[in-house]
Parts: structure tokens; sequence; C-alpha cells
């Protein structure tokens, strides 16, 4: 696990497509579907970064964090937590 004072940057995820795009978070497959102009965000350590792998196939995203467990969390569009890694 990361530091409480460890300096954190927020990703940001969105669809840009009219079809639902399925946005998933690896290594525990939590999974969010987003419509069009649909935005979530993934808050890291910025330490964490270059250990991030993600992958984009038609309406999908994968995300792998690393190391894992670490201090991931899942936010909205209007920053609210809804999960955490």
């Amino acid at each position: 696990m990361h530091g409480d004072d460890e300096v954190t940057v927020d990703l940001r995820f969105s669809s840009s497509n009219d079809e639902v795009t399925e946005l998933c978070f690896e290594p525990v497959g939590t999974t969010f579907r987003m419509n069009r102009n649909d935005v979530i965000y993934l808050r890291i350590p910025v330490s964490a970064v270059p250990n991030l792998e993600i992958i984009m196939w038609q309406n999908g995203i994968g995300v792998w964090v690393a190391p894992y467990p670490g201090e991931y969390i899942i936010l909205d569009g209007n920053k609210v937590e809804l999960d955490r890694l």
C-alpha cells in the first residue's frame, strides 16, 4: 500500500462513441459501462503510473494496475468515490 502523503493523479477515462463502452479495472475485474461523454477517473499514486497497462479495443478499455493491492480509487465524473482496488 502507498502512504497517505503520496502525490496522486486522477486519470480520466471517457467514451466518445455512440455505443456503450466497458471500462474494466484488473486484476479484480471491476467493470463499468459508460455511455457517450460519461467520465470515470482512476486516482492513482504518481509512483504507480509507470506500472499501468491500458489496453483499448472497440467498445472497451482495460486498465491493469500494479502493484496490487494498492491505493487505487475509482471516481465518477463528479469525483465521488465509486470503488477501491
